[in-house]
């Protein structure tokens, strides 16, 4: 049970990062200059007719204590409903993202070489050489997907790569209530 909680708590910390990245692209531009998020790429494009936002090019995005890295992020709007966040997509070389979750002081590392968080679904998606670290803690796999309604998480293996894990004992007693 503590092994499927540690888990539970590195796919929270993606979720936390991409949730509220959907969320603050949705704010008004008075609550971005306040510094809710911030964003940088080597280039821009804003597609209103077919929903889709672009940065590419050395895209860092900090928010909060959350950080993410990557050569390209996409973010997708309901252009046939309210125009809100349906899905975001970083992509890298490999993509990582940086944070912590509410109250607990451990950094979490998330890389692959595709995040995505499909609104609509409640799923995140790391995609190619996924591996998620929290101190000496290590989740790799082909892919690694979490459910967030559902709370569960799942990786697939390859013919090349299978799913590791690597747990520090210290760990387990952390996370043991």
């Amino acid at each position: 049970m503590c092994k499927n909680k540690f888990f539970l708590f590195l796919m929270l910390s993606i979720y936390s990062f991409l949730l509220p990245a959907a969320m603050a692209a949705e704010l008004s531009l008075n609550q971005m200059a306040a510094g809710i998020m911030d964003l940088t790429s080597d280039h821009f494009e804003f597609d209103n007719l077919n929903g889709v936002i672009t940065y590419t090019g050395n895209v860092d995005v900090t928010l909060g204590d959350r950080h993410l890295k990557g050569e390209q992020l996409m973010i997708y709007r309901d252009v046939q409903g309210d125009g809100a966040i349906i899905k975001i997509v970083a992509k890298g070389n490999p993509a990582h993202l940086q944070g912590t979750l509410e109250g607990k002081p451990e950094i979490i590392d998330a890389y692959a070489q595709e995040m995505e968080y499909d609104r609509k679904k409640a799923m995140v998606y790391l995609r190619g050489n996924a591996r998620v670290t929290r101190g000496q803690d290590v989740y790799s796999a082909p892919e690694i997907q979490f459910d967030v309604v559902n709370e569960i998480i799942s990786s697939s293996s390859s013919a090349e790569e299978r799913t590791h894990i690597t747990i520090d004992a210290n760990t387990l007693k952390q996370d043991t209530p």
